[in-house]
């Protein structure tokens, strides 16, 4: 049997862009589910689409509103999750974006993998250490909404802003205001990044053990439970042992920034550092930004 791996793509924007995704992670076996948001104009999903039905190991999924670092993001992702358990062949998969790109050859990533495939790569911590989340107490006590009709209207000129200061939301997303929560006691919680690898055994614990869905009932009104959902389900499961506290990727930050660095190719070199140091992808990437980069790593991968 040839082994492989399963790709769960968050996109948005850029369809070219995801094209050159899928046709550097695309290997014999491999499979792919993608879910671009229902927000984009109907000729990228309609272009989508179409690739879609030339590619069989491609699923698409339907169309929903996402909103970013609400549970309707994570929601999502574990849908893939689920999709992807339908296809028997492939030991990890991992949840990138569309923004993401390989720094490895799908040959060479299959390959180690194969040799760790009780082996999850995640990034984990506990939040409400000093050095962390200036916010977590927020995060985690607070009652976060999560409606696409909302946030058209906090995105209204003039009016959406006035309602976030009225509301105390313009730092934050939008809770109900006054309600908090007591931090939960039936599980000690974790954060880390969106970005995990995850093997077979923990993508099946994720999507059907009780104490999982459980830990996922209490997560969904907190704020950005797409960065704790994960890694407190599996830290508190039988597969903690199995959780290697490093996703294998490469994300760079500026002094202050609120997002990661959008790479060009004056990162190359650091790039190309970070995959001789074992990271497998990078993000974030934008074409519009500069193409240039991704080609250069294209040309980096074996044809």
């Amino acid at each position: 049997m040839i082994m492989a791996v399963a790709y769960c793509i968050l996109g948005h924007k850029n369809p070219a862009q995801i094209e050159r995704l899928l046709r550097a992670i695309m290997r014999p076996g491999n499979q792919v589910v993608l879910h671009y948001d229902r927000r984009a104009r109907r000729s990228e999903h309609a272009a989508l689409a179409a690739l879609a039905r030339t590619r069989p190991s491609l699923t698409l999924l339907k169309p929903q509103y996402v909103n970013w670092g609400r549970f309707s993001q994570i929601a999502t992702q574990l849908k893939m999750l689920r999709t992807a358990l339908q296809t028997p062949s492939w030991t990890h998969a991992f949840l990138i974006s569309g923004q993401d790109f390989p720094l490895r050859s799908q040959a060479e990533i299959v390959e180690e993998l194969n040799h760790k495939t009780d082996e999850s790569f995640v990034s984990w911590f506990d939040p409400t250490q000093p050095g962390h989340w200036l916010n977590a107490d927020v995060r985690l006590r607070r009652w976060h909404l999560d409606s696409t009709l909302l946030e058209w209207l906090l995105r209204w000129p003039g009016f959406g802003r006035r309602l976030r200061a009225l509301l105390g939301w313009s730092n934050y997303f939008p809770t109900l205001p006054g309600i908090t929560r007591q931090l939960p006691g039936f599980f000690r919680w974790f954060g880390g990044s969106n970005h995990p690898i995850l093997s077979r055994a923990s993508v099946e614990h994720l999507a059907s053990d009780e104490q999982a869905i459980r830990i996922e009932r209490w997560l969904r009104p907190s704020g950005h439970p797409d960065e704790t959902l994960v890694q407190s389900v599996l830290m508190n499961s039988p597969l903690a042992n199995r959780v290697v506290n490093d996703d294998r990727r490469a994300i760079f930050w500026d002094a202050g920034a609120p997002s990661p660095r959008t790479l060009t190719i004056q990162d190359l070199p650091r790039l190309r550092e970070a995959r001789t140091a074992g990271k497998l992808f990078a993000r974030k990437f934008d074409v519009s930004v500069d193409a240039d980069v991704i080609t250069a790593l294209e040309g980096d991968l074996p044809s």
